[in-house]
């Protein structure tokens, strides 16, 4: 949760890259299979995928092209980083 908004925020690790960063809406679609900045680890395009940008579908606040495997997240709120004050880690 973000503590600034209350704003659920999900990081979600996509296929071979593509992993994302959402906040979930109700009745949103996120995309995926259809839209996906990944491929499949054997190099090859998902079958079902579309694009990466596909109409009817929501854009992640940030993607990777290339896959770090984000597994958690942390939002910094200290004055020790000014600069980072109010983002995800």
């Amino acid at each position: 949760m973000n503590p600034w908004s209350n704003a659920l925020w999900l990081n979600e690790h996509g296929p071979r890259g593509g992993d994302e960063i959402n906040i979930p809406q109700k009745g949103k679609n996120y995309g995926w299979p259809l839209a996906t900045w990944g491929i499949n680890y054997s190099g090859f395009k998902i079958p079902e995928a579309k694009g990466e940008i596909v109409a009817g579908t929501e854009q992640p606040v940030f993607y990777w092209k290339d896959s770090p495997a984000v597994s958690g997240m942390a939002f910094y709120n200290s004055d020790k980083f000014p600069q980072w004050q109010q983002n995800y880690l």
